[in-house]
Order: structure tokens, then C-alpha cells, then sequence
């Protein structure tokens, strides 16, 4: 935020319709309030710290990126047994039941 406040490169802006993501590890004390002092016009204020993927507090879709459906469900099975993960069966159980969504996805694309 300070950041945004403080740029004098951002001068011109200050008439413009804006949209600010603040990427502070803390929120700060009433970003949007100080935010329209310099750009009165500001429509939105998003809050998306960087953070590492390993840190708690990280966004659910952070947690998540990269990962399979197969590899979340799994860890969901795990999480609602308290450890526990699946066993082979329940893991196949899992795999034919997103093979069967991808393939009604699949024929409602190609189905005029």
C-alpha cells in the first residue's frame, strides 16, 4: 500500500478508474480509505499477500495449484479420517468416478 501511495510514477493515475491489489503480508490499517485519497476513482481493493504455498495462511487455490483432482481428493479422504488416506480400492473408486465426469464433460462438448 505504501508503495501505491508513495510512487510518483503513478501521478497520472490518479484520475483513473482503478482497481489495487495489495500484496502486503499484513492488511493494512484502512487501505481503502487511504487508497482514495490519492485515486479518489478506485473501485476495488483486492487483498492477495504473497505468501509461499507451505504457509497456513496462503489462498485454498495457492494450496491447491498444481495438483490433480485425484491427488485433492485423496488428501480430502485423508483430512476427514484424520490421516487415514484412502486405501487402493477407495483410490480406484476415486479414479473411475473423475474418468466418468471428464467423459460426460467430454460428449456434452461435442454433442451439438
Amino acid at each position: 500500500l505504501d508503495e501505491l501511495l508513495d510512487d510518483p510514477g503513478l501521478l497520472r493515475h490518479e484520475e483513473s478508474w482503478i482497481e489495487a491489489t495489495l500484496t502486503d503480508p499484513v492488511r493494512p490499517a484502512e487501505p481503502m480509505a487511504r487508497l482514495a485519497e490519492r485515486f479518489p476513482y478506485t473501485l476495488s481493493l483486492v487483498f492477495d499477500p504473497e505468501r509461499g504455498d507451505d504457509d497456513p495462511r496462503s489462498s485454498y487455490a495457492q494450496r491447491l495449484a498444481g495438483r490433480t483432482d485425484q491427488q485433492i481428493a485423496e488428501d480430502f479422504v485423508a483430512h476427514v479420517r484424520g490421516g487415514s488416506g484412502p486405501d487402493e480400492a477407495e483410490r480406484a473408486v476415486l479414479r473411475g468416478a473423475f474418468e466418468d465426469v471428464r467423459v460426460d464433460a467430454t460428449a456434452r462438448e461435442v454433442t451439438p
